[in-house]
């Protein structure tokens, strides 16, 4: 709990201690799809640093020091700016010390001088509530004929109002509460205007009875254009390709986060006409690249709406598009 205390004030500690003595400009980068300056910086130890400001509004994006006695390079991302009396302050911080840890906060209030001056500790003011907004998450149970009812969770956005039409993601995720949402939108479902849908697409069960579980959502909720988004990525992406193929008339859109479909075959090809299909790859994953690559090129000769993306310095894993940078790239699609 100490740790948890100490991490909320330390973005504000390192930003002043690391500017003192060294700052240069590099290069430009992109994060969470957003053109930033990356200062290069040392602090008063001679440890190097970089802070990147978003070059739109000159607001911190992230700042990266790796100091002595850390576990790996300490990553610290802000978003979520809001103006409170005057003044914007961020709203999700978000820390990750090296490959293993992460601790993700966000905040649905801020109350500036919320502690009084002979009362400040360097802790959390009790006007910060850890609370993920309005945005609430339904955990559900399809059933089906004859088996084990079909988990999925279904992540309202914040303000959700049940008369408003919204685009609405299925993507894999466990769909049980206490277990993990969808890796790319794990951190926060709620604030990018968006229904999304985990379902386990992997399972025998949910496959077979897809267009039941599309159905019960259509029911719930109102759904841009009657049909849906989809996401899939790696191992599980063979197989959700197949579902979309099976059911091209209920979707949009399909989007492979470093995922490409088995094959592509002419009936494939006929099969996803209608269908937007993108590819997503980090220019490190030399595999995905050359898989997903080929897909996207067969496709695009059949007269399928395909577009192929290499997100530069990436991994198979591209952590730096999880929440906005990926919710960035469905928005192409609607």
């Amino acid at each position: 709990m100490l740790f948890r205390k100490q991490i909320i004030l330390s973005p504000f500690l390192l930003l002043l201690s690391v500017a003192s003595v060294h700052a240069r400009l590099a290069e430009t980068t992109e994060i969470d799809g957003r053109a930033c300056r990356r200062i290069a910086m040392e602090d008063e130890s001679g440890h190097p640093a970089s802070l990147c400001i978003d070059e739109s509004d000159g607001m911190p994006v992230a700042l990266e020091v790796n100091p002595p006695g850390a576990q790996g390079p300490i990553r610290i991302r802000f978003d979520d700016w809001r103006e409170v009396e005057g003044i914007r302050y961020f709203h999700f911080f978000e820390l990750t010390e090296g490959p293993q840890r992460t601790f993700t906060y966000r905040y649905r209030s801020l109350q500036p001088n919320g502690v009084a001056a002979d009362r400040f500790v360097p802790s959390v003011a009790p006007a910060l509530q850890a609370d993920p907004g309005d945005g609430q998450t339904l955990y559900k149970e399809l059933p089906v004929p004859n088996g084990k009812g079909i988990p999925y969770a279904v992540h309202l956005p914040d303000g959700f109002d049940s008369e408003n039409t919204y685009p609405v993601l299925i993507g894999p995720g466990d769909g049980v509460k206490g277990e993990d949402a969808g890796f790319y939108w794990k951190t926060d479902p709620h604030s990018h205007g968006w229904i999304i849908v985990d379902a386990q697409l992997w399972e025998p069960a949910t496959k077979k009875n897809l267009a039941t579980l599309l159905d019960a959502v259509l029911a719930d909720f109102k759904v841009e254009g009657g049909k849906f988004h989809a996401v899939c990525w790696s191992a599980n992406s063979a197989g959700i390709f197949r579902l979309v193929m099976d059911h091209a008339d209920r979707f949009h859109s399909i989007t492979g986060m470093a995922g490409n479909p088995s094959g592509v075959s002419k009936a494939e090809i006929q099969a996803l006409q209608e269908v937007k299909v993108q590819f997503v790859v980090g220019e490190n994953d030399t595999y995905w690249e050359r898989s997903g690559r080929s897909a996207h090129e067969k496709l695009k000769a059949g007269g399928v709406d395909s577009v192929f993306e290499i997100v530069p310095n990436g991994e198979h894993v591209m952590t730096n598009l999880v929440g906005k940078g990926f919710m960035k790239k469905l928005e192409k699609l609607r």
